[in-house]
């Protein structure tokens, strides 16, 4: 396993498997934020681990259609937004979500979701396409500062899953 300058580790799939098996043995408070490109698998692999994932712009647009509600009220399946009574919660693209308004009342949501996470000393897993840096940015020093506190931060490093669509692939369609 290597690291990056931050110290930050960077794991292929059969490291981040191997880590997240002794994680879940181990019974840690600490929540996983995975980065990484597009495409290396960081949602299908939080999925394949049977975590609820819900997108941060779906989380920002019920947000922007109902308010507080939107985000503190059951989704269709009766689970809340922000329950964090279980260790099987991902936040997924954190980072790409749109600047939040409802009725005129601007709000950072996914700001405020990693704050009351963090202030409820509850576990919430993460992934993302940004860095770092564009973390920080994005979010600003506290929100970051409480992102690494209550996260283990891993860079998932591995090629993309999703592959080009080639003449080839659309002749065969064309023929069939």
């Amino acid at each position: 396993m290597k690291t990056n300058k931050e110290g930050i580790a960077i794991m292929n799939r059969e490291e981040l498997d191997m880590f997240y098996t002794k994680w879940l043995a181990a019974g840690k408070d600490k929540s996983i934020l995975l980065m990484g490109p597009c495409g290396v698998g960081k949602t299908e692999f939080m999925r394949g681990k049977g975590k609820n994932i819900i997108s941060a712009n779906d989380i920002v647009g019920r947000y922007m259609l109902k308010g507080m509600e939107g985000i503190t009220q059951p989704d269709d399946r009766g689970n809340p937004i922000l329950y964090f009574g279980s260790r099987h919660n991902c936040i997924d693209d954190i980072g790409t979500e749109v600047d939040a308004n409802h009725y005129g009342t601007k709000m950072d949501v996914i700001s405020y979701v990693i704050q009351l996470a963090y202030t409820s000393n509850r576990p919430y897993h993460f992934t993302t396409n940004l860095n770092t840096e564009e973390l920080l940015k994005k979010y600003g020093p506290r929100v970051y500062d409480r992102l690494k506190e209550m996260t283990y931060m891993i860079i998932l490093d591995d090629t993309t899953f999703r592959k080009l669509s080639t003449i080839d692939d659309i002749k065969e369609i064309m023929n069939s």
